[in-house]
């Protein structure tokens, strides 16, 4: 008798201290947007070999193995970027320059939340070069996922960024076999995958330039098959990217209904389903979208209190932005 009251006194104990490691848990999760604190923040240095031609160095100390490093170069009227925690980059003019370095690390535990980590931070630099000797013409393009968080998606934008005397030819081969003449193609792969895609122009006075992708490491890395890549054009095109992939979300916490508000740089259909934190579908519904600003309710006055992620697709479940709300 005494041993079995000292076992549920003992299990008591257990179970109250895992209720209260459960509540700090989530009350760190709800008050930093973290399941777990997490260190990943963004420093970097760079050296300049007086030519236009930088070397940036994420510095990578205490960062979870398997982060992911990604570099958004801006200025003197292109936008351009690259991955990976060294990064190599050759400036085509001179100019003043904004270099971004994004970090970002993922881990979710479905099985159990509170090991979950969420990390992501960012910090920004000016660099000034000088000493760039311009070609008469170059090739040039940068390719971005279009999930900006999780870099999952099956859609890939490239920024064409080329120049030279008019009037440029392009050629554009896709690493499957196809090819377009286009300033600014779309392409469907028949198998998602990893490409290589190269870009080959030739302008008015015969000067000839070839650009090749070489990031398909990368894509391999994050998980981003590629399925559909539209080319678009530098400044004012990233622009519309990134708003088409910002969602606003309000009222959040939310009591009864949740409202998603967002850009859409085509017509087409989108799915949106509703994740517990245990990875279960507790909502789903589907929109037609029109080019331009959209609105999407969400009847969620059923859900239980607590966390849920809003999981935004294109067709064929290409997931384009993944959300987070509270009730």
């Amino acid at each position: 008798m005494t041993h079995n009251l000292k076992t549920k006194i003992k299990m008591k104990k257990f179970t109250n201290y895992k209720l209260s490691y459960l509540f700090s848990a989530l009350l760190l999760m709800l008050l930093t947007g973290k399941i777990v604190a997490a260190n990943c923040t963004a420093s970097f240095t760079y050296t300049n070999n007086a030519t236009g031609k930088f070397n940036f160095v994420a510095n990578t100390s205490g960062h979870y193995a398997g982060t992911n490093y990604t570099w958004l170069i801006s200025g003197a009227g292109s936008y351009q970027g690259g991955y990976g925690s060294n990064y190599n980059h050759q400036f085509l003019a001179n100019g003043t320059y904004s270099v971004k370095l994004v970090t970002l690390y993922i881990f979710n535990d479905s099985l159990n939340p509170a090991n979950s980590i969420y990390c992501k931070d960012s910090v920004m630099k000016t660099v000034t070069v000088t000493g760039v000797i311009a070609p008469a013409c170059k090739a040039q393009f940068t390719m971005f996922n279009a999930d900006t968080v999780s870099q999952s998606s099956q859609t890939w934008y490239v920024i064409n960024n080329s120049f030279g005397k008019p009037t440029i030819t392009y050629l554009w081969e896709f690493g499957d076999g196809t090819t377009s003449t286009l300033e600014f193609p779309s392409h469907t792969y028949a198998n998602p995958g990893h490409y290589d895609v190269c870009l080959t122009i030739k302008d008015g006075a015969g000067c000839t330039s070839k650009h090749c992708d070489t990031s398909s490491v990368h894509k391999m890395a994050v998980g981003g098959n590629m399925k559909y890549l539209k080319v678009v054009g530098n400044t004012a095109s990233i622009n519309k990217i990134q708003n088409e992939h910002s969602f606003n979300i309000f009222p959040n916490p939310f009591t009864d209904k949740i409202t998603i508000q967002y850009a859409a740089l085509s017509s087409r259909n989108i799915s949106v389903e509703v994740y517990d934190v245990m990875g279960k579908v507790v909502y789903t519904e589907n929109k037609y979208s029109n080019v331009g600003q959209n609105q999407l309710e969400i009847n969620a006055g059923d859900l239980s209190r607590g966390l849920y992620y809003i999981k935004v697709y294109a067709e064929e479940k290409n997931l384009i932005n993944t959300l987070k709300v509270v009730k």
